[in-house]
């Protein structure tokens, strides 16, 4: 590719922007909801898809029942009678005593995490929401008997939360493209990597793009040979100097957060191509 084809691709990917758009979209999964409530009022089959639906597609594990319902289900048609008790008894209590408490429950949480997307929005840094977020999901999500009767779809919120947390983690590496992106461009007109990040704007970048883990530049560091790191801190929220290395209890080679730091990845040496062609050869 040459630099006008970069600079187009350049272009495309500024105009696509992620956590910026949480709130809104949260905004309409709210609206969504509200109006999900009100059909759960006229209808108990509403209320039995609504909460029961999805185990129709994805039965759930026995771990992940209640005692009752795995007792039950050993029984001579246990199944049939767990079923009735869930749709027909279960749904039909839980529309007359607990559906406006689930609802307050969801608004209550909500109205929160409204809060903590547009704090997203603006500070740009998963690392100063986690601790609000958690502090957000720790009431809300509090497990006990009475309260799983109550709510029976909390674990959405905890759905939500990492659909914010995974946004942040998108415009992170969309940081990294355009980093990456404006860097080639640098490289085909002088030869060579920049100094530093600064030297790129305003010509191929119009900001220095943001690391979304703490809110900071995305991290750059041209080495002695010629060749520059460049990267963002990770999951762990700590600046190890660009280590690709897997940390402790991280399995998959293939993702890149699974990482101390989240590294762009580098063209193969030589002598890597040829290592892993003998390495292929020998069959290993």
């Amino acid at each position: 590719m040459d630099d006008a084809d970069l600079a187009q691709l350049s272009k495309v990917w500024q105009s696509i922007t992620f956590a910026p758009n949480m709130p809104h979209d949260l905004e309409g999964e709210l609206i969504f909801v509200l109006s999900e409530y009100d059909s759960l009022r006229k209808s108990n089959s509403n209320a039995v898809n609504s909460i029961y639906g999805m185990q129709k597609f994805a039965p759930p594990d026995d771990s992940e029942r209640p005692g009752w319902e795995k007792a039950m289900r050993i029984l001579p048609a246990g199944d049939k009678c767990a079923d009735f008790l869930k749709e027909q008894i279960y749904c039909r209590f839980w529309r007359f005593a607990w559906l406006d408490q689930d609802e307050v429950h969801y608004l209550q949480f909500m109205e929160g995490f409204l809060d903590v997307a547009h704090r997203a929005e603006s500070e740009k840094s998963l690392a100063a929401i986690e601790p609000v977020l958690g502090g957000l999901l720790e009431p809300a999500t509090h497990t006990s008997f009475y309260n799983n009767l109550r709510y029976p779809q909390v674990s959405s919120f905890g759905i939500l939360a990492n659909s914010l947390r995974k946004s942040m983690k998108a415009e992170t590496e969309r940081s990294l493209v355009l980093t990456a992106i404006a860097l080639k461009r640098y490289s085909i007109r002088f030869g060579k990597p920049p100094a530093d990040l600064q030297a790129l704007v305003p010509e191929f970048l119009s900001f220095n793009p943001i690391d979304y883990m703490d809110g900071q530049p995305i991290k750059y560091r041209l080495d002695p040979d010629g060749t520059f790191v460049l990267y963002s801190i990770g999951e762990d929220y700590k600046d190890d100097g660009g280590d690709s290395s897997m940390p402790s209890g991280k399995t998959s080679t293939r993702n890149i957060w699974n990482r101390k730091d989240v590294v762009w990845p580098q063209p193969a040496s030589p002598d890597e191509i040829d290592t892993f062609r003998q390495e292929k050869r020998a069959g290993k």
